[in-house]
C-alpha cells in the first residue's frame, strides 16, 4: 500500500520517531524473507527498533543465524543455501523451490500482519506480489537493481500496493524507471554504518582476537583474508587469495606471514580450514580463523584480500587498505556472458566494488572474473606490505565512503516505515 505523504518524512527527534504501541492493543506478526548473509544483517538491525514500537511483535521468517539471534523463529535457515549465478544456484533449486512452497502456505493459511522481504530476488520477486495479493502489506527492502539496466526486468518487481526501500541510489533511478512512483520509493542511504565500530583501534582488535600488539610497519605482515559467505564463494577465492600472497611473497622476499581468515558463519571451519592446509602445503606461516570477529579481523591486519559485496564496504569504512576480488568457476563465467550478451554489456558494468562505485572512482583495486591472476595482483599487495605510507593514503581514501553512507540511522528509518505500512493499512 501507499502512505500518504504526511507519513512519509521521519525525522529524528520528532515526536513520530519515539511513536509506540499499547501491546494489549493490537496483534503484530512480521514475517521476513531472507536469502543471503547480508540481509541477515540487515534484517536484525531492524528488529531492536521494531521491538521498541511494539514490545510484544511477534517475528517469523526465513534467514540466517542473526535474525535467529534477535528473536526471529524461523521455518528455514535459507542462508546455507544462498548462491551466485545461474548454475550455483541450480544445485539449489530442489531445496530452495521447497522452502518457497512452504512460505507460500505459511501466508496463506497464518495471514502475517506485514510481510518484509529482503534481496533473494529469485524468491522475493515471488513472494512479494503474492503476499499483496493475499491482502498482507509489504516492504521490499534492498531491492534489485544492483546488475541490471534491463527495465524490463526490474519491471517483473513492481506492484502498485509494493513499498519499496533501496540502500543505493541507483537502485532507487532504476525502481522509477521501471515505472514505480516516487510515494512507493523511500530511500534512506544504506544501514551498514550503523554496524560498523569505527572507533575500534588496530590495539583493541588485537586484543579481542589474542593476538600480540604489533606496529604497523614491523613484521609479520598481517594479511586478512575475507573470502565471502557462500561454500561456493570461499571454494573459487580462497585459493586464489593464498596463490595471491605467495606471489608477493615471492616479490618480497622471505618474510613472516599471519593469515587472519574471517570466517562468516554460513561457511564451515573445516571447509576453510581444509582449504587453507591444501594450498598453503609446508610454507611456515601462521593462519588463523574466526567466526563473528570480521571487524576485528580487518583491523588487526595490514592489508586486506577481500570478496566483493558488504565486505567491502566494511573494510573501507574501518580504512583498512583492501584489494576486492571476485573469482568464479567456468559454469558461472558462462553464465557471465549470457548476460553481457542479452542485457548488460562487460563495459558497461562499471565499478563491481561498492566502495568504487559509491565514490565513482577507484579506491578499491579490483579484480573481477578473467582479471583474477595472482600474479598480476599480486605486486599491488607487495607494495602496500612494505609501504606503511602508501597504505595509510589508501586507507584515507577509503574512508571517504563513510562521508558518503552519512550518519542515518536507515535502520530505524525503515522500522517506522513497515510500522506505519501495518498501520495504515
Amino acid at each position: 500500500m501507499t502512505l500518504p505523504m504526511s507519513e512519509r518524512t521521519f525525522e529524528s527527534g520528532s515526536n513520530s520517531m519515539h511513536e509506540t504501541v499499547n501491546p494489549a492493543m493490537l496483534r503484530w506478526r512480521i514475517f521476513f524473507s531472507v536469502g543471503d548473509a547480508s540481509a541477515d544483517l540487515y534484517a536484525s538491525l531492524l528488529i531492536p527498533h521494531l521491538k521498541r514500537l511494539h514490545p510484544h511483535v511477534e517475528l517469523w521468517g526465513i534467514g540466517g543465524p542473526r535474525m535467529r539471534t534477535a528473536g526471529v523463529r524461523l521455518l528455514s535457515e535459507t542462508t546455507r543455501w544462498s548462491a551466485i549465478g545461474l548454475f550455483a544456484a541450480a544445485r539449489c533449486a530442489i531445496r530452495v523451490w521447497s522452502i518457497y512452497r512452504r512460505v507460500q502456505h505459511w501466508l496463506k493459511c497464518e495471514r502475517p500482519d506485514t510481510f518484509v522481504a529482503l534481496d533473494f530476488g529469485a524468491v522475493n520477486r515471488r513472494l512479494t506480489l503474492f503476499a499483496v495479493e493475499l491482502g498482507i502489506p509489504t516492504v521490499y527492502y534492498v531491492t534489485p537493481g544492483f546488475w541490471t539496466k534491463n527495465i524490463t526486468a526490474v519491471q517483473r518487481y513492481l506492484h502498485p500496493r509494493l513499498l519499496y526501500v533501496p540502500i543505493f541510489p541507483w537502485q532507487r533511478e532504476i525502481l522509477l524507471k521501471a515505472g514505480a512512483t516516487p510515494e512507493q520509493v523511500y530511500y534512506f542511504g544504506h544501514p551498514l554504518i550503523h554496524a560498523l565500530p569505527l572507533e575500534l583501534t588496530r590495539r583493541e582488535a588485537e586484543e579481542r582476537l589474542g593476538l600480540p600488539h604489533k606496529d604497523d610497519s614491523m613484521p609479520p605482515f598481517r594479511i586478512a583474508l575475507l573470502p565471502g559467505s557462500r561454500k561456493g564463494e570461499v571454494s573459487d577465492n580462497l585459493p586464489l587469495m593464498v596463490a595471491i600472497v605467495q606471489h608477493a611473497v615471492h616479490i618480497i622476499g622471505d618474510a613472516p606471514i599471519q593469515l587472519l581468515c574471517a570466517r562468516a558463519p554460513t561457511v564451515s571451519e573445516s571447509l576453510i580450514q581444509r582449504l587453507l592446509v591444501r594450498c598453503i602445503g609446508k610454507r611456515m606461516w601462521q593462519t588463523f580463523v574466526w567466526s563473528g570477529k570480521t571487524h576485528e579481523v580487518l583491523k588487526a591486519a595490514d592489508v586486506a584480500l577481500v570478496v566483493t559485496g558488504t565486505a567491502t564496504l566494511e573494510a573501507a569504512c574501518l580504512g583498512v587498505p583492501a584489494i576486492a576480488l571476485f573469482n568464479t568457476n567456468w559454469l558461472n563465467r558462462l553464465h557471465a556472458i549470457i548476460i553481457h550478451r542479452k542485457s548488460l554489456p562487460f563495459h558497461e558494468w562499471g565499478f563491481t566494488a561498492l566502495p568504487n562505485r559509491l565514490l565513482g572512482y577507484e579506491a578499491m583495486p579490483e579484480f573481477i572474473l578473467w582479471r583474477c591472476d595472482p600474479k598480476r595482483i599480486a605486486p599491488t599487495l607487495a607494495r602496500w606490505l612494505t609501504n606503511p605510507h602508501e597504505r595509510a593514503i589508501v586507507a584515507k581514501k577509503l574512508r571517504a565512503v563513510v562521508e558518503v553512507l552519512g550518519t542515518t540511522d536507515v535502520s530505524e528509518h525503515v522500522a517506522h516505515l513497515i510500522w506505519r505500512c501495518w498501520r495504515g493499512s
